[in-house]
């Protein structure tokens, strides 16, 4: 398991809260956005659960709704900025939510490190200027505010949340997987990949044909250059999808990695 139940349990609980409170326009991305995407035909196949995610990814459309989100992380939810993210420590056996202060005083093992992800399509000098900091970018989330039919509507209990549509999110992973610094992450890109094309409801020529049209390729060769064989065996451990077909998967999207 990459992420523990008491973790993703967390992360989830705070996603609830984000849903409810920030604005219409908000994009849920990265891991949940997965796990939603993915979850109604994966637990079918495996009669698991898919994998849930640690940090919480929120695309925004434009600098406005993304002060909006910011105020209610900020000041209601106590989160604080970290450079581009906003973190809170939890207690990691109660889920008590710690100050900066008390977190200095816990060791790094009993803690839970609570991140959320602001993210827009573009940033230039004039949304930092206006935001007083650089945030991260995500140049294919444009793509979904730009068109319907690149996003879904997911349900979140009784409301209806956008995600990227299963090619964008491919899309995305694809990008991701060569730029993480933690093996955990890559690995989690890599089940997330195999994950949407298996379990997202679409074909895997139809995303390997709109992904390839729309991903960068130094990008992706990037990625493929980054992949161990330990990460897919980690991987095929943390899905229950065989080695074999992880590693098809990666021949039909271009991610053969030079040290498998």
């Amino acid at each position: 398991m990459l992420y523990p139940k008491k973790e993703t349990d967390v992360s989830f609980r705070y996603l609830d809260a984000l849903i409810d409170n920030l604005p219409a326009s908000v994009c849920l991305i990265g891991g949940w956005a997965v796990y939603y995407s993915v979850r109604s035909d994966y637990s079918k196949e495996l009669r698991a659960d898919y994998l849930g995610s640690r940090d919480i990814d929120l695309g925004l459309p434009d600098v406005g709704s993304f002060r909006a989100a910011e105020h209610f992380i900020a000041d209601t939810l106590g989160f604080r900025r970290l450079s581009f993210r906003y973190l809170k420590h939890l207690d990691y056996e109660t889920g008590r939510e710690l100050s900066e202060e008390e977190a200095k005083r816990v060791p790094t093992h009993d803690l839970i490190p609570m991140y959320i992800d602001l993210i827009l399509p573009l940033v230039d000098r004039a949304a930092s200027d206006v935001l007083g900091f650089t945030p991260a970018d995500e140049p294919l989330l444009g793509l979904v505010f730009q068109e319907k039919g690149n996003r879904r509507e997911i349900s979140m209990g009784n409301r209806r949340v956008r995600v990227p549509s299963p090619a964008l999110l491919l899309s995305m992973k694809l990008h991701s997987v060569g730029t993480r610094g933690m093996d955990h992450k890559r690995v989690k890109d890599l089940c997330d990949i195999a994950a949407l094309t298996l379990y997202s409801g679409e074909g895997i020529g139809d995303l390997a044909r709109v992904a390839g049209n729309i991903c960068d390729s130094g990008k992706v060769e990037k990625s493929a250059r980054s992949i161990t064989s330990g990460d897919v065996n980690q991987a095929s451990s943390a899905t229950g999808i065989p080695v074999r077909r992880i590693r098809g998967i990666m021949d039909r999207l271009g991610l053969r990695a030079h040290n498998q």
